[in-house]
């Protein structure tokens, strides 16, 4: 299997990335308000520039049943249900070590939960203002 230079894979991710905001029906600066970024974020992260963080990533699991797998090495379907997640995790040599690794990291372990925690609380907070709005409306 023939590697893949550095840059040459950060534009392959942000083509993916381009192709999910589209999928989801999003323009740029749709997708840069709901993740609480500038427009420009988009543009950076779809041109190859800038990878998102690991909290957009988790936001956009979340949210959309986004595959990491297929973003970020074009494995897979785009969107995935967490069983099928799980089973991919659990099947792929390279997901075992790193769940083994943040078994044996607990500072990695306390960060993953605290972002899933804050993730959780913005979830929640986006379905109060929306039921808010139809209160009001």
């Amino acid at each position: 299997m023939p590697i893949i230079s550095e840059p040459f894979q950060k534009k392959l991710m942000g083509k993916r990335f381009c192709e999910f905001r589209k999928a989801i029906n999003k323009s740029q600066s749709e997708l840069a308000k709901e993740l609480k970024l500038n427009q420009s974020a988009i543009s950076l992260m779809e041109n190859g520039a800038h990878r998102p963080t690991w909290s957009t990533l988790l936001y956009l699991i979340d949210k959309y049943s986004l595959n990491v797998q297929w973003l970020i090495a074009g494995k897979g379907p785009m969107f995935v249900t967490s069983g099928t997640v799980f089973m991919s995790m659990q099947n792929n040599p390279e997901y075992r070590k790193m769940l083994e690794e943040m078994d044996t990291d607990t500072d990695l372990m306390k960060g993953v939960l605290l972002r899933y925690s804050e993730l959780k609380k913005l979830r929640l907070l986006d379905k109060l203002k929306e039921l808010e709005k139809i209160d009001t409306d």
